[in-house]
């Protein structure tokens, strides 16, 4: 047989399922009895299959919603109780056409209840000459016919019942891939055993951290918006933030939200160092939560490149400011007294009896986060900011405890998780932002020892970035390159024997599940493509084959891209690129 039903996995579209079904059926229509097989001759032409599956769609969309249910092989279970189950059983027509049958099945689907497609009790509620030919079909005219009606069901009234993709055999007709194609049915794979042998894209599948689970590994990386009043969020914070949550991320990581005010690196810098803060940061993160996302914070100081303007305004050191009421005490710390560029403020080095205080504050800005509602912590120790410049020889040369060798040297950053750690509750994860090569004497082998150190901490997730400690700026001779960074992510996992997560041009989603799939990193971080493409993590799992009914993206706009797509309107989106391979070509 030319479709095989039991091969059911975790994502995809009712549509190939319906057509795999009436493929199957015409491949069976010899051993239909008389009547039965009379009337479906004449309609299960394969010209006549997407018309059929997309009639029995707008169908389906009018029966009320039945309550979840969870597809599992070649089994349905109901759970909570479905009473007065109106299933149609088979909704085909042609261009002058007829309705084959409709089948009320009452009372099948029960909380424990599991049924068999084509078992004798759902035969016995199916009325006519439809179940003579059910009875001869056996299994194949309910699985492939009566059972797609479910997940429709569910998405159409929001009623999560999960996506599914049904596999067609590589045997099959070119005109049969074609149509499963045509409905977004997902990739045609070989599939001789029966059974599904396509997974979940791993970057859809779930993903637990301690007690938060992510419905996917797409983590909108933290960037600096430089848009706050007075470490104040405005209503850009909401828009920016909320838009990636809509679009399908699975995990929005607010920008670095500084632990002191003496922290900040400019004038629009988010803060948490006062309660103040926390009412209107938690507006944001329950607007995320509700579009399906994480909420994440990251949480930082500046240090010694404090006080500065903004990128777009020229960057540098920021000149006196009247408006400042406290400009004086923005007091430029680090820890030596060397400046991060030639004209560029003079830290102030720290003395020994203030790094306590300093650590604690990110204690104190932790609780904060998790009483605003975060559902995680990134620590930012990278890109030459405060933590950064305590790992950095080149920053650092103190000769106290706190300087001279790698382990005084690693001291600063492992107290401040210590801290955060014991403000943070243990259920929520914490995720460390390093700069694993910054080209100024701190690498990718000093990283794995700090790394392996973290983690004995309580950190959970290395973010793998690079560069940011002086002005020259080494990167730039690797920002041209797909998945620059990705290798230290790879590197940090292996060595250290902890999750990572990959940031730098990551551009396609294909790209995303490779370096997943080659076990390169756990979470995958885009930062500027989500500015290109709010939408990115939706049109990913277009390409993918992960969402093609639009599922797991906000009705309001997902119910009008699924029904735009089901006209046929023979296009693609404005952002369709069917990946890196191809632009490779």
């Amino acid at each position: 047989m030319a479709a095989s039903v039991a091969g059911l996995s975790t994502h995809g579209a009712m549509e190939g399922l319906v057509i795999a079904g009436l493929e199957g059926l015409q491949r069976s229509l010899p051993k239909l009895p008389g009547d039965g097989a009379k009337a479906l001759k004449g309609i299960l032409s394969p010209a006549n299959l997407a018309i059929s599956a997309a009639m029995l769609v707008a169908i389906l969309a009018a029966i009320p919603s039945v309550g979840s249910t969870i597809w599992t092989g070649s089994h349905v279970t109901g759970l909570g109780e479905i009473a007065d189950v109106l299933l149609l059983g088979v909704g085909v027509f042609t261009l002058g056409s007829v309705f084959i049958g409709v089948a009320k099945l009452k009372d099948v689907f029960g909380t424990e209840t599991v049924m068999h497609a084509g078992s004798d009790a759902a035969l016995a509620s199916v009325g006519g000459d439809f179940a003579e030919a059910a009875t001869e079909l056996g299994s194949l005219p309910l699985q492939a016919l009566l059972l797609p009606a479910l997940p429709r069901l569910a998405h159409e009234f929001n009623v999560r019942a999960g996506n599914h993709l049904f596999h067609i055999d590589e045997n099959a007709p070119a005109a049969l891939k074609e149509l499963a194609l045509r409905f977004d049915a997902g990739y045609v794979l070989p599939n001789g055993s029966g059974g599904s042998n396509m997974t979940q894209p791993l970057l859809f599948s779930p993903i637990a951290v301690r007690d938060l689970t992510l419905r996917n590994r797409i983590v909108v990386a933290p960037m600096h918006q430089y848009s706050a009043e007075k470490g104040f969020p405005t209503n850009w914070h909401l828009v920016n933030a909320g838009r990636f949550a809509a679009g399908g991320a699975g995990l929005v990581i607010m920008e670095s939200t500084k632990v002191e005010r003496r922290g900040c690196g400019t004038l629009g810098d988010l803060g948490l160092w006062d309660d103040k803060f926390i009412a209107p940061l938690r507006n944001i993160v329950e607007f995320i939560k509700a579009r399906g996302a994480a909420a994440g914070i990251q949480l930082g100081h500046t240090g010694r490149k404090g006080k500065t303007r903004r990128p777009w305004e020229g960057d540098g050191p920021l000149p006196y400011q009247p408006q400042v009421e406290d400009w004086d005490a923005w007091d430029i710390i680090g820890p030596s007294s060397i400046p991060y560029a030639e004209g560029w403020t003079v830290p102030r080095a720290l003395g020994l009896d203030e790094i306590k205080g300093v650590v604690d504050a990110w204690g104190k800005a932790a609780e904060r986060a998790h009483r605003a509602g975060f559902d995680m912590i990134e620590v930012h120790g990278a890109h030459g900011y405060l933590i950064h410049q305590f790992l950095s020889p080149e920053a650092n040369q103190r000769t106290d405890r706190y300087g001279g060798s790698e382990t005084n040297r690693l001291r600063f950053a492992l107290e401040v998780v210590e801290s955060v750690r014991h403000y943070w509750p243990q259920s929520k994860p914490l995720f460390m932002r390093l700069s694993i090569e910054d080209e100024a004497g701190w690498g990718p082998a000093q990283n794995v020892v700090l790394a392996r150190e973290l983690k004995r901490c309580g950190v959970d997730v290395i973010d793998c970035s690079t560069g940011g400690l002086t002005s020259r700026v080494p990167n730039f001779f690797r920002l041209d390159t797909y998945g620059y960074q990705v290798p230290y992510a790879d590197q940090i996992r292996r060595e250290a024997d902890i999750m990572t997560m990959a940031v730098g041009l990551i551009i396609h989603g294909d790209q995303a599940e490779t370096i997943l799939q080659q076990g390169q990193a756990d979470l995958i971080g885009v930062g500027r493509e989500f500015l290109n493409n709010p939408n990115w993590a939706m049109d990913a799992a277009q390409k993918l084959g992960a969402d093609p009914t639009y599922a797991n993206v906000p009705p309001q706009f997902g119910h009008w891209l699924a029904k735009r797509d089901k006209r046929g309107f023979g296009g693609k989106s404005s952002t369709w690129q069917k990946g890196l391979a191809v632009e490779e070509e």
